[in-house]
């Protein structure tokens, strides 16, 4: 064997071996709507968010964001709580300052924000992503969001209670 052949096994064996260990980002999408309810999952989701393949840089800077505003739910100290969540939030903004037609970081700061309590007076974003989201989740098929991610965005949506039956009904057509 030459050295350029066994140059290219060698190449070939470490890119297939970080496919395999890759995590999809579908799971990290999925364990994010459980972080938020289920301490084990936030867990996870922590752990296998470095060997996860993001289909872009931005989008695994938005979930590291995310994972700081989550921790905040698991911390004991009320100040340590709105430290994270500031901070979080703070990334999180940037990136949609940078990225603002970005249905799915628009969502996922929807869905930190909706988690907030409203006295706290960090929310200040929940109408305008709502807008954002109601206006462009059309775009979802073109984007190929999974299946999956695109029902659990929906039973979200529903479940935040910021939208109307009509509403809901524009948005389901256009994502299914």
């Amino acid at each position: 064997m030459t050295k350029r052949s066994l140059s290219i096994c060698i190449l070939l064996f470490f890119w297939t071996t970080q496919a395999i260990n890759a995590t999809s980002i579908n799971i990290v999408r999925e364990l994010f709507f459980k972080a938020s309810y289920e301490k084990d999952a936030y867990f996870e989701l922590k752990k296998i968010i470095p060997t996860t393949k993001f289909d872009t840089n931005t989008q695994q800077q938005a979930y590291n964001a995310s994972i700081i505003v989550l921790k905040a739910k698991y911390e004991s100290s009320f100040l340590n709580k709105i430290a994270l969540v500031n901070e979080g939030l703070e990334k999180l903004n940037g990136l949609i300052e940078a990225n603002p037609t970005s249905i799915e970081l628009r969502f996922l700061r929807f869905s930190i924000e909706w988690h907030i309590p409203f006295y706290l007076f960090i929310t200040k974003h929940l109408e305008t992503d709502k807008q954002f989201i109601s206006s462009n989740i059309h775009l979802s098929k073109q984007l190929l969001l999974p299946p999956d991610f695109s029902k659990q965005l929906f039973g979200f949506l529903v479940e935040s209670n910021h939208f109307t039956a009509e509403e809901l009904k524009t948005i389901s057509k256009s994502m299914f």
